[in-house]
C-alpha cells in the first residue's frame, strides 16, 4: 500500500528526509503550531503534511497523535 511504513521510509530514505522521533506522542496540530518548515508527519499508518505552521491533508488528522517525522530540506 501507498501509505505503509514500509513505502514510506523507503520513499524518504530515496529523497534523503531526515527521521525524527519524538520523546513523547503529541498532536498533528500542536506540532504545526510549534514548527515551521516543511515536513512530512507519520500518523498511524497515514502521513500527512505540515508546511509554514499548517496542515495539508485530504482530512483533519489535527486531533491524531504522532511521534515521528521527516524533515523536507529546501533546495
Amino acid at each position: 500500500m501507498p501509505d505503509s511504513p514500509k513505502t514510506i521510509e523507503s520513499y524518504a530514505k530515496d529523497k534523503g528526509l531526515i527521521k525524527v522521533s519524538l520523546p513523547e506522542y503529541i498532536t498533528v496540530r500542536e506540532f504545526a503550531e510549534k514548527n515551521d518548515g516543511t515536513y512530512i508527519v507519520n500518523i498511524r499508518s497515514h502521513v500527512a503534511c505540515v508546511k509554514n505552521n499548517m496542515i495539508y491533508d485530504t482530512w483533519d488528522c489535527g486531533s491524531y497523535k504522532m511521534k515521528t517525522y521527516y524533515v523536507v530540506k529546501a533546495k
